[in-house]
């Protein structure tokens, strides 16, 4: 069962007229992620500008469209949904880091976008965990 209070952050960050972005920290089934919740129009802007900077042109050109059409299509099915409005099935972080029991140093030291299922976040805190 989704956390109502974390399904309207989620709203709220993809709501275009609010575009919330916080830092958060999820609990996950073995694992904590930590970073800035961002709506899922800036985590697909993001991943558009890091495969233009990582890729040739053609290639770039290439998953632009294919990132382009897979965000048509989500869209498409949120606003076909009945269930559109605050239900969304992913939350998208920005600047992430990964955290497993016992390890108090990152598995990645430098931040990274990262999208997850909402229904597998068990919990969660405001803010960013520090070293």
């Amino acid at each position: 069962m989704r956390d109502v209070f974390l399904q309207s952050l989620v709203f709220l960050a993809n709501n275009p007229e609010t575009k919330l972005e916080m830092g958060i920290t999820l609990n996950l089934a073995g694992s904590i992620v930590s970073g800035t919740l961002i709506g899922d129009s800036t985590y697909f802007e993001l991943i558009k500008e890091k495969m233009n900077s990582s890729l040739n042109e053609r290639e770039s050109s290439f998953m632009t469209s294919v990132i382009n059409r897979l965000t048509d299509e989500i869209n498409k099915n949120e606003e076909d949904s009945e269930d559109s409005g605050l239900i969304s099935n992913f939350i998208h972080l920005k600047d992430a880091k990964f955290y497993t029991p016992g390890n108090n140093n990152p598995l990645i030291t430098v931040g990274a976008l990262w999208r997850g299922k909402l229904a597998d976040v068990v919990g969660f805190t405001f803010g960013n965990l520090s070293q």
